[in-house]
C-alpha cells in the first residue's frame, strides 16, 4: 500500500467544513488539543497536530517526513454513548461512518479514535467487565454481537467490506478525563504539571502560557482558506513539536515581558493614527507567533522576515517620523511576497521591525 501522508493530507478531498458549534464545545476541543500536545511532547518525538482538516484532530510523526498518522473525532455529550447513537445516520453519514470514511481515504492510517467526555455502554467479550469502566476501548474488547452490527451497518455508508474490516481493526473509543464544565481547568493543571516535571522550578506565568497556546490552537482551528501544499497546511492548520516547545521556552524566558512592552508601543502608536481595530486587537497573538517563527525559522517564513527587514532598514528617520501606520501600509503594499501569512501578521511584523530599528538607533 503506497503511503504519501504529506501529499494525501493536502490533495485528498476534505469531507466537510466544521459545522456550527457552541462556543464551549469548540473550547472543549481546543483544551483537548492542548492536552494532546503535552502528551506527545512528553514522549520527546517530532510531531505535528493538525486541526479541523479531514477530522477534528490529526496527529502525524515525524512531521518532516510523516510515517504515522492518527485521526481523532471529538464530541461532547450529556449522556452515555450507545452503539445505536454512533451508527445512526444523520443525513449522509453516522458518527462512526464519518471517521470510517476517513479510513477509506487514508487506508494506511495507523489508528482512528472517537473521543468523548462520557462513557460508552457497549457489550464486551468478557461479561465480567463493564465498558464504562474503561478509558480506552479498542474493538478487540467488544463482543461478537457489537462487531457483527458494525459490519452490517457500516457498508451502508459507502464503504467496502475491506474498508470496514480495516477500520474496525484500528478503531478505539476513548473516554476523556475532562468534562464540559472543567476542560479549561484540566488543561491548565496538565500544563503546569508538565512544566514542573520538564523544567523544574522556573519562573513563568501559567495563565499567560495557557492563553498563548489556546489562542494559537484557536487561530489554527479557525483558518478556512485553501491549502496549497504541506508546508502551507502545517503553517496555517498545524502546531509542531518545535513550535510547542518554543511557546514554552518563550514563557519561561524573559521574552514575554518584552512582547508586552512592544505590544503596548505599537498599540499606542496605531490607535493614535486610527489604524484598523482588527490589527490592534491581534497585536499580541501575532507578536507571539512571530517570536515563535523566529525561533523555528521555517524557510518560507524566514524569506518573509528577510524581505521586510530589508525594506524597513531603508527607512530614514524622517520617514519613520511620518507615522507607524503610514509606513506599514507603504511597505506592505510594495511587497512581492504571496499571501502565506495573514495581513495582520504582516502588518505586525513590519511594526515590530520598525520598533526594533528605532530601538537600535536610540542606543547608538
Amino acid at each position: 500500500m503506497k503511503k504519501n501522508i504529506k501529499n494525501d493530507l493536502v490533495k485528498k478531498e476534505v469531507r466537510e467544513k466544521a459545522g456550527a458549534m457552541s462556543s464551549n464545545r469548540f473550547d472543549f476541543q481546543k483544551d483537548w488539543v492542548i492536552c494532546k500536545l503535552i502528551e506527545l511532547n512528553q514522549k520527546d518525538i517530532e510531531f505535528a497536530i493538525i486541526m479541523e482538516h479531514h477530522e477534528d484532530v490529526v496527529a502525524i510523526n515525524p512531521f518532516t517526513d510523516p510515517q504515522e498518522i492518527h485521526f481523532f473525532q471529538i464530541k461532547t455529550s450529556k449522556k452515555n454513548w450507545t452503539l445505536n447513537s454512533l451508527i445512526k445516520k444523520d443525513k449522509e453519514f453516522s458518527i462512526l461512518g464519518k471517521i470510517a470514511n476517513t479510513n477509506k481515504h487514508f487506508p494506511y492510517g495507523n489508528s482512528f479514535y472517537f473521543c468523548s467526555n462520557k462513557p460508552f455502554a457497549f457489550g464486551l467479550k468478557d461479561p465480567n467487565l463493564k465498558s464504562d469502566d474503561f478509558e480506552c476501548i479498542p474493538t478487540y474488547l467488544l463482543d461478537d454481537k457489537t462487531i457483527k452490527k458494525l459490519k452490517e451497518k457500516l457498508p451502508n455508508e459507502g464503504l467496502s467490506n475491506e474498508t470496514v474490516e480495516s477500520f474496525i481493526s484500528k478503531f478505539s473509543l476513548i473516554r476523556l478525563k475532562m468534562e464540559i464544565n472543567t476542560h479549561a481547568e484540566v488543561a491548565k493543571a496538565m500544563l503546569i504539571d508538565h512544566i514542573d516535571k520538564k523544567h523544574g522550578e522556573v519562573y513563568y506565568r501559567p495563565g499567560v502560557l495557557y492563553n498563548t497556546i489556546f489562542d494559537e490552537v484557536k487561530r489554527k482551528t479557525n483558518y478556512e482558506n485553501s491549502i496549497s501544499n504541506f508546508d502551507d497546511l502545517i503553517t496555517n492548520k498545524g502546531i509542531t513539536s518545535d513550535q510547542f516547545t518554543a511557546m514554552i521556552q518563550m514563557a519561561i524566558s524573559d521574552s514575554t515581558p518584552k512582547i508586552i512592552e512592544i505590544r503596548n508601543f505599537l498599540q499606542n502608536k496605531l490607535n493614535s493614527e486610527n489604524a484598523p481595530l482588527s490589527l490592534v486587537a491581534t497585536l499580541l497573538s501575532n507578536l507571539q507567533t512571530i517570536y515563535m517563527d523566529r525561533k523555528n525559522q521555517p524557510q518560507t517564513i524566514q524569506r518573509i522576515h528577510n524581505e521586510y527587514f530589508d525594506k524597513v532598514e531603508t527607512l530614514t528617520i524622517e520617514e519613520i517620523d511620518l507615522g507607524l501606520w503610514v509606513n506599514i501600509k507603504s511597505i506592505s503594499a510594495n511587497s512581492l511576497i504571496s499571501n502565506i501569512k495573514s495581513k495582520e501578521y504582516i502588518f505586525t511584523l513590519i511594526g515590530l521591525l520598525i520598533y526594533e530599528k528605532i530601538e537600535r538607533t536610540s542606543t547608538h
